[in-house]
């Protein structure tokens, strides 16, 4: 099975990388302080606990932009399964990570993988690289009958944060423990543009909802409440990501 990919790499190949902008928040990505990021995971495993889909059981299942993993954690894929791939080193060398077949650095707009590799492709948060050649290289690496699966930021709870004060729609600031402020890509699209992008990939969308912050959740991120109060909507009722799936026909 492993054939049908590139040779996985050992963490110590993984480490010797060429570093990338993400490699700078990756030791402070997951931590508890960065609400945003943590509405947003809420969000996600509420609505994929409440609405399980349906995906193969056997072939291999791709984890892009993987960070320390999340398919088994959102969806229930085996480990022995995952192959996770994110293009910054740092990422994929995070303690406290999911288990997998093996990790690989990669560029989610030119994949190292062969067509039909893989019969899941999940990129959760996948704003970094929404571009047209990602939906491509999803397109390429799926089996046939395969499903992807992914999730950006919402694009009118974006609008209301970041159309002010000469902030860019596309690009997401992330402040470090330092006080240092880094400013890195987080591409939005209206939903209609999503489905446009999978439809022309040769993907047959089947999921385009928008997902909000379950009522339970009581932390919740200034990034959230200020969108809210310019929706004049209740921070539980925002949409904050989008979520696709789609399978390859």
């Amino acid at each position: 099975m492993v054939s049908a990919v590139t040779t996985l790499p050992s963490v110590r190949e993984v480490q010797s990388a060429v570093p990338h902008g993400y490699d700078i928040i990756a030791d402070e990505y997951y931590e508890p302080r960065h609400v945003t990021s943590r509405n947003f995971d809420t969000a996600t495993r509420a609505y994929l606990r409440e609405y399980p889909f349906s995906y193969s059981n056997h072939g291999l299942a791709l984890d892009l932009g993987a960070g320390r993993g999340r398919l088994g954690e959102y969806c229930g894929v085996t480990p022995t399964r995952i192959v996770q791939a994110d293009v910054a080193p740092n990422m994929l060398t995070l303690p406290e990570r999911e288990q997998a077949l093996g990790r690989v650095v990669a560029d989610a707009l030119v994949l190292p993988f062969k067509a039909g590799a893989f019969t899941i492709v999940a990129a959760f948060l996948f704003d970094p690289f929404n571009q047209g050649s990602f939906f491509s290289e999803v397109a390429r690496v799926l089996n046939r009958g395969g499903m992807f699966i992914g999730t950006i930021p919402h694009y009118e709870w974006g609008r209301a944060l970041r159309s002010g004060d000469g902030k860019s729609l596309h690009e997401a600031v992330f402040v470090l423990k330092s006080g240092e402020r880094v400013t890195r890509p987080s591409i939005l699209s209206r939903p209609e543009q999503l489905a446009d992008q999978l439809t022309r990939a040769g993907l047959h969308v089947v999921k385009n909802e928008a997902l909000t912050l379950p009522r339970e959740v009581t932390l919740v991120s200034p990034d959230i409440e200020m969108p809210a109060r310019i929706m004049r909507e209740s921070v539980h009722r925002i949409p904050i990501v989008q979520l696709v799936m789609a399978t390859k026909v």
